[in-house]
C-alpha cells in the first residue's frame, strides 16, 4: 500500500481497491480531453508529421508543407496568448484574402507607389544609397506598403460586421482591440506563406544550384538542386519561425489599434495613423539594420525580443480594457458573488462597542486594619473582526436591489450609470460610453427602472412571465427576478 502525507491513499468510497476510473482515467475523462488535453491541436501536429513523412520525396512540397505547419504554430501560441474565442473561418478568411491580394494586380498597384513612384530602388541599388535615403526608403517603401496589405483584411471584417447583432459581432468581426491582434496576425500569416514560399524559398533554391554548378561544373546535376533544396529549406524554418517577433508582430500591433478605434469611435482616425505609423516603424527598423553585413546578425536577437515584447504588451492591455474580459481563457478571474454577500453581511453587522469596566469603588475600612484596594484592570476591547475586501468589479449593498450579470454583481443604485465593461458586449449609443443607466419614474418615484443606452435591443422576462423588447431609448422595471438579456450576456436582478 502506498503510504501518502497523512495516511495511506484510499480512493473516495474508503476502500484500498481502485476504481475502474482509477484503473482507467481515459473511460472518465472523454469530455476534458479536448478542452483541457490539447487534443486538438495535438491532433492536427501528428497530422502535419505524417504528411511530412508522405511527402518527404518531393523536397518542394515537404518545405511549402512545413512552413505552413510552422506558421500555424507560431499562430496558435498568439491565439493561446489573446485568451479570446473566435470564429476560425474569421481567421481562415484574412488569410486567403491576403494571399490572394499578394498575387493579384493590386499589389503590383502598390508596389508602384510605394516604391517606383518614390524613387526607391531594389537590390544592390539600395545598398548604394546614403542612410538617411535608406531610411525613407525602408519606411515609405516597404514598412507602409506591406503593412498596408496586411491591414486590409482587417479593416473589412470591421466594417463588415460593424452591423452584425450580438453575440454574432463579437465572435466574428472587430469590436475590441484584441480581435484586432488576432485577425492582423492572421492577415500577416498569408503574406508569410506567399512571401516565403513562392518568392524567398524557390530563389534560394535557384541562386545555391546556380553558384555551385558555376564552381563544381563536374558534379552530377542532381547534387546541385539537391544543395538548393537543402537551402531552400533552411531559408522556409529560419523565415517562418521567428514570425512572432516579425510580421506577425507588426500587424498584430497594427490590429490592437484598430480593435481600439472600434472602441472609440470618436478618435478613429487618430489611432488608425498612429498603429499605421507605429507597425511601418518597427517594420522599417528590423529591415534597415538586421538586414546589414556584419553587425546585422548580432542585433538580430535584442530586435527579436523588443519586438515581441511590443506585440505581448499590446496583447497584455487589449486583455485588460476586454468588454468580454471575464470569459477570457487566458485570464484568471477571482469574482465570485458568495464572498461578496458576506462581506455585506459582515458589513451589515452591528459592531460590539468596546467593554469598559466601572471605575473602582472606595469601600470602607477600620483604622487599625488598612486594607489596600486593587485597583481592577479595564477589561481589553476585542479586536474588531477582519472582514473580506470585495472586488472592485462587483459591488453590493444591502439596501438597494442588484443586477447579477457576467460574474459581477452591480448595484442598481438610483443615478448609477454602467460602461460596456459592466456589461459585456454591449456599445454605448453615445460618446460617453454609458450602455446603461438606473432612474426613478418621474410619475412614480418609488418606481425604479433601468434605460437602455445601447445600441443593442433588449429582451426582459418579467417575473409574470411577460417578455417584452427593451430598445434603445427605453427603460425596463427593476423587480427583482426580473431577467434581461442583453445579448451578449444575460443579467438577473435580484
Amino acid at each position: 500500500m502506498n503510504e501518502m502525507p497523512g495516511g495511506q491513499m484510499r480512493n473516495r468510497l474508503g476502500g484500498d481497491s481502485a476504481t475502474p476510473s482509477e484503473l482507467f482515467p481515459v473511460l472518465s475523462k472523454r469530455k476534458e480531453l479536448v478542452s483541457k488535453g490539447l487534443l486538438i491541436p495535438v491532433g492536427i501536429a501528428f497530422l502535419f508529421g505524417i504528411i511530412l513523412t508522405a511527402t518527404a520525396g518531393d523536397p518542394a512540397i515537404f518545405r511549402n508543407i512545413l512552413g505552413v505547419g510552422i506558421g500555424l504554430g507560431c499562430f496558435y501560441v498568439l491565439y493561446r496568448l489573446g485568451g479570446k474565442k473566435k470564429s476560425w473561418w474569421v481567421f481562415a478568411f484574412a488569410t486567403v484574402f491576403t494571399m490572394v491580394l499578394m498575387m493579384s494586380p493590386l499589389f503590383n498597384l502598390f508596389f508602384m507607389v510605394f516604391y517606383s513612384m518614390i524613387g526607391t530602388p531594389q537590390g544592390e541599388a539600395f545598398n548604394q544609397l546614403s542612410f538617411g535615403r535608406q531610411v525613407i526608403g525602408r519606411f515609405f517603401s516597404t514598412g507602409m506598403m506591406e503593412e498596408l496589405t496586411k491591414i486590409i483584411p482587417v479593416l473589412l471584417i470591421w466594417k463588415w460586421t460593424a452591423r452584425w447583432k450580438s453575440p454574432r459581432r463579437e465572435t466574428a468581426g472587430v469590436t475590441e482591440p484584441l480581435d484586432g491582434i488576432l485577425i492582423g496576425a492572421a492577415s500577416a500569416l498569408g503574406f508569410v506563406f506567399v512571401e516565403t514560399l513562392t518568392q524567398y524559398a524557390p530563389n534560394a533554391v535557384m541562386g545555391v544550384a546556380g553558384s555551385i554548378a558555376k564552381q563544381l561544373p563536374h558534379l552530377p546535376p542532381d547534387l546541385y538542386v539537391l544543395a538548393g533544396d537543402v537551402f531552400g529549406l533552411q531559408s522556409v524554418i529560419l523565415r517562418i519561425l521567428p514570425e512572432l517577433s516579425g510580421h506577425m508582430a507588426y500587424s498584430g500591433y497594427f490590429g490592437y489599434f484598430v480593435g481600439l478605434a472600434a472602441m472609440k469611435p470618436k478618435h478613429m482616425w487618430k489611432l488608425l495613423i498612429t498603429g499605421y505609423v507605429s507597425a511601418a516603424g518597427l517594420h522599417a527598423i528590423w529591415d534597415l539594420f538586421c538586414d546589414q553585413p556584419g553587425i546585422g546578425v548580432y542585433l538580430q536577437l535584442p530586435m527579436m525580443l523588443v519586438f515581441y515584447a511590443f506585440l505581448v504588451a499590446a496583447i497584455l492591455k487589449a486583455r485588460q480594457i476586454s468588454p468580454l474580459r471575464a470569459q477570457n481563457f487566458a485570464t484568471v478571474v477571482v469574482n465570485s458573488p458568495a464572498p461578496l454577500a458576506f462581506a455585506a453581511a459582515a458589513s451589515a453587522a452591528p459592531v460590539q462597542a468596546p467593554v469598559i469596566a466601572p471605575p473602582p469603588v472606595a469601600v470602607p475600612v477600620r483604622a487599625a486594619a488598612p486594607v489596600r484596594v486593587a485597583t481592577p484592570a479595564p477589561a481589553v476591547a476585542r479586536a474588531p473582526v477582519p472582514q473580506p475586501v470585495a472586488q472592485k468589479a462587483a459591488v453590493v449593498e444591502s439596501d438597494c436591489m442588484h443586477l447579477r450579470v457576467a460574474q459581477k454583481t452591480l448595484a442598481l443604485r438610483d443615478g448609477a450609470n454602467f460602461a460596456d465593461s459592466d456589461i459585456p458586449g454591449l456599445r454605448s449609443s453615445t460618446a460617453n460610453g454609458v450602455v446603461a443607466s438606473v432612474s426613478r419614474n418621474p410619475k412614480d418615484p418609488t418606481m425604479m427602472g433601468l434605460q437602455n443606452l445601447s445600441s443593442t435591443t433588449w429582451k426582459a422576462a418579467m417575473p409574470n412571465g411577460e417578455s417584452r423588447e427593451i430598445p434603445s431609448g427605453r427603460s425596463v422595471r427593476l423587480v427583482s427576478a426580473t431577467r434581461i438579456d442583453f445579448g451578449l450576456v444575460q443579467g438577473e436582478v435580484a
